[in-house]
């Protein structure tokens, strides 16, 4: 009889260390899975701000908490999280890529951030902030960098000379494309028509699926010379076709 305790007894305590063994196993994977999620978000985040919009040449645009003009430079996250600017930094130099600290402030989701580049240097009034460089018309370097002096989002090696109340900056949706705005949108999303774009593109033929071959004519405002359409599939694949104004 004892010996059968004993050795119900031993089994009991094997099931009760296997489970043991199991839940420990389970929260060391839940723990790496967390962790392996922050870093994910963090990435994500770092990946997701971005420098939108700047004007280097601000005579008559946006003033300043005290009625005066100066260039601005505009923040966007375009991530669907919170990003904590606490820590990174602006420049305007590759030699200096910590020249001016964001203080603790925060960037919603999908919003907009402007900073003026004053060289006022101010960073106490979260709601009106300048760097403490200007940027210069003639073109240069800008950069948005992470608190560990990772480059973020750049302009290089350098953006071109600017014109007066013209800014500069990404085509909405496209971040990879670069070029002047007519019209600039501190704060807000930036234009993707108006003067310096070339006209919508309208077609003869509806969105659809077809079966047989068809005709479709594309047709548009006189766009400016050097413009060209481009024909692209479903998955976002260019096809062969493509055309160049003027048609020779």
């Amino acid at each position: 009889m004892s010996k059968t305790c004993d050795a119900d007894s031993e089994n009991e305590r094997t099931k009760m260390m296997s489970r043991q063994n199991r839940i420990t196993l389970c929260l060391a994977m839940l723990s790496l899975a967390l962790g392996f999620a922050a870093s994910v978000a963090a990435a994500d985040s770092v990946a997701s701000a971005e420098i939108s919009e700047f004007l280097a040449d601000n005579q008559h645009g946006l003033r300043d908490e005290e009625g005066e003009h100066f260039g601005w430079i505009e923040i966007y996250n375009r991530s669907g999280s919170t990003i904590h600017l606490a820590g990174w930094f602006l420049s305007d130099t590759t030699n200096d890529l910590a020249k001016w600290r964001f203080p603790r402030v925060s960037l919603l989701p999908d919003k907009y951030m402007v900073v003026f580049a004053s060289a006022k240097n101010r960073t106490n009034d979260l709601a009106h902030l300048h760097t403490n460089f200007r940027l210069d018309k003639e073109g240069g370097y800008l950069a948005l960098v992470g608190p560990t002096t990772n480059v973020v989002s750049e302009f290089a090696p350098a953006y071109p000379r600017q014109s007066t109340d013209v800014s500069y900056g990404r085509v909405m949706g496209e971040p990879a494309l670069l070029g002047s705005f007519q019209r600039p949108t501190p704060g807000k999303p930036n234009s993707i028509r108006g003067p310096g774009f070339a006209p919508g593109v309208g077609f003869s033929q509806p969105s659809g699926t077809f079966m047989a071959p068809i005709t479709v004519r594309c047709r548009a405002a006189l766009p400016p010379t050097g413009s060209s359409v481009t024909l692209w599939t479903g998955n976002c694949r260019p096809l062969a076709l493509q055309f160049m104004w003027p048609r020779s």
